[in-house]
């Protein structure tokens, strides 16, 4: 049996996920990007939702993986404190800037996959 490319897999999956949501993200109507959807459970907009997946990515997903590479432990405050980094910063970014930070932290991500290789198999603490 082959052995599996666990990087190219995964830098395929954060590529086609990053596609995906993208185009979906664009397909709201602009007057509604900022607006709370009418679903009695719906808490955030479509660009809180966004920002909410960016900001995990930057400050929790992204670190972890640096963390692999012999990077620091993982400061995950920022999010921890995500609505006040959301009335800070996020809501006075655009739409396209918030989607722009999303598929740049994706993209850092599939850059570091290669430096994962090997990897794989080890266990290690993430904090």
């Amino acid at each position: 049996m082959e052995a599996m490319d666990e990087g190219g897999f995964f830098a395929e999956q954060l590529r086609a996920t990053t596609s995906q949501l993208l185009w979906a993200a664009r397909q709201i109507p602009e007057e509604r990007r900022f607006l709370r959807p009418p679903h009695p459970k719906a808490e955030w907009s479509a660009a809180r939702e966004v920002f909410h997946l960016a900001l995990y990515e930057h400050e929790v997903a992204q670190p972890s993986m640096r963390l692999w590479t012999g990077g620091p432990a993982v400061d995950d405050s920022r999010f921890l404190h995500e609505d006040d980094v959301w009335a800070a910063e996020g809501q006075g970014m655009s739409y396209t800037a918030l989607l722009q930070r999303l598929s740049d932290v994706r993209d850092e991500q599939i850059a570091l996959l290669s430096a994962l290789a090997g990897l794989w198999d080890e266990r290690r603490d993430t904090v």
